[in-house]
């Protein structure tokens, strides 16, 4: 009832078909209500992070420049103060909590004071023109953010997405089971699983990003609700198996983790599998620009990201040729499938076309190899990509190795131009306060744990602090180019 009610009041503020509303929270079990509704009136939908700074939500607003934004108080005085800095005429909603009182009230609305007066006047209105033909309209696409690269891109969804089988694949949902994911809904993966669980009648819990403690937190509500699958990231779940948490709880009722980006550090997923004997531990490869690619269906191999899901093609091309390769190749991950992201947000076509080729073949920007048995593997982002010899290293990999070392605070790895082997790896290093590290205990390490080729021939370079972007993010151009050309800048 509040979504069709929500839905009327939207007419009533002029909000049509192809408007734009933000979903900005960290809980999307609160946007039910304005997510459903704007799928009735065909109203495009724009999920944010619930914690963004101002820089990153002057960002979003003028890309998208929505008419509502649907938002929590712990937010809502900083998006209210970059709606005045930049003149914008809109209305921020609050959706669950009190309304902060020293703000005009001219922005700021609560959801409950929306729905309840507009339902009591649908109800008790006799006249029928006043509700005027509501129909569902077709509702078209959404916008997600795609960090993939510098600066986040407003990536158009088609609606598909929804109706895709490859998305309900995993997890498997019914009305006996109970489910948590730990990230925010702004990713497509998210919103379908969301969906998925309204359809299916399904409990979803929601844990709320705790400062303090937080696998902890979380351990104790899988115990106390006896969920039966977790869906985290792969930083996640390293941070919750390095913790030892899992062992101190009882969550005997847990039959599945899934690993929702990707595959997690190998000597991880060993550790879980041997911690946790009777969950199945699977991972994923899914991407906001496409959806799910691939996913395993069993614990299985180490690294592996599964294999390709229902109704997808993928193939991997020559990073130089763009030729199609075989088996054990390793080259850009590209891939078609149905619900797949049409164009950026209101940028020029030709920035889409460079991502999806005349043929409809979307480019991920991933460097990875299938199997002989059909398995996906992901090495890394094409520009985190070492080519050492005839050898592709992964950064990322090397990076997980090196952050084992206890005085390792944060690292690195780029690639430096050599003459005879193409480029060498070397690690840019913060060293935590009070401890130390020399050069060779960490190509040691390096070498005791990967191959010869993937060893650190560049060295290390200890710096002190690393350069970031407006995000938080470390901006790994400006480091690469600090390296080659400020020696100033080495500690």
């Amino acid at each position: 009832m509040e979504t069709m009610i929500l839905a009327l009041w939207f007419q009533r503020q002029s909000v049509v078909s192809g408007d734009v509303i933000v979903l900005c929270t960290d809980n999307m079990l609160n946007a039910i209500t304005p997510f459903i509704a704007c799928m009735y009136c065909g109203i495009t939908v724009n999920p944010w992070h619930g914690h963004l700074d101002k820089a990153r939500i002057r960002h979003f607003l003028t890309q998208v420049m929505p008419k509502i934004i649907f938002t929590s108080d712990k937010i809502a005085p900083i998006i209210y103060e970059v709606v005045l800095e930049l003149g914008l005429h809109l209305k921020i909603t609050l959706v669950k909590v009190p309304v902060v009182q020293e703000l005009s009230n001219e922005y700021f609305l609560k959801l409950s004071t929306i729905v309840r007066p507009i339902e009591d006047l649908v109800l008790n209105n006799n006249d029928e023109d006043y509700v005027k033909h509501m129909k569902s309209t077709i509702w078209n696409s959404m916008i997600v953010f795609s960090n993939q690269g510098d600066t986040p891109k407003s990536v158009n969804i088609p609606c598909t997405i929804f109706k895709s089988p490859r998305n309900k694949q995993i997890p498997a949902m019914s009305a006996n089971k109970i489910g948590m994911w730990l990230e925010s809904g702004t990713h497509p993966f998210y919103l379908v699983l969301m969906m998925r669980a309204i359809l299916s009648h399904m409990t979803i819990i929601n844990v709320p990003e705790f400062t303090k403690d937080y696998p902890d937190k979380v351990c104790q509500t899988l115990e106390k609700h006896k969920v039966n699958w977790l869906i985290m990231d792969s930083k996640r779940c390293k941070e919750f198996f390095l913790s030892g948490v899992f062992v101190r709880y009882n969550i005997s009722h847990l039959e599945t983790i899934i690993i929702s980006d990707g595959p997690i550090i190998p000597y991880v997923h060993r550790g879980l599998i041997r911690t946790l004997p009777k969950i199945r531990i699977l991972t994923s490869y899914c991407l906001p620009e496409t959806g799910m690619i691939a996913y395993q269906q069993v614990s299985s191999k180490y690294g592996s990201s599964g294999r390709v899901a229902v109704n997808v093609d993928l193939m991997i091309v020559d990073l130089d040729s763009k030729e199609s390769l075989g088996p054990n190749q390793r080259g850009e991950i590209c891939c078609k499938c149905d619900g797949m992201m049409f164009s950026y947000y209101k940028d020029p076509k030709d920035k889409a076309d460079r991502i999806i080729d005349k043929d409809g073949w979307f480019r991920t920007g991933d460097v990875g190899y299938y199997d002989d048995e059909g398995d996906l593997f992901i090495i890394g982002r094409v520009d985190e990509v070492i080519r050492y010899r005839n050898c592709y290293i992964s950064a990322i990999e090397l990076e997980n190795v090196i952050k084992c070392h206890e005085a390792v605070d944060e690292v690195v790895v780029i690639p430096l131009s050599h003459c005879a082997d193409g480029q060498h790896p070397v690690a840019c290093v913060t060293i935590k306060p009070e401890l130390q590290v020399m050069e060779k205990e960490l190509m040691d390490l390096v070498a005791r744990n990967l191959p010869i080729d993937k060893n650190l021939h560049g060295g290390v370079i200890f710096i002190s602090s690393m350069p970031r972007l407006s995000c938080g993010a470390i901006d790994r151009k400006l480091l690469l180019h600090l390296v080659n050309y400020n020696q100033q800048f080495i500690s």
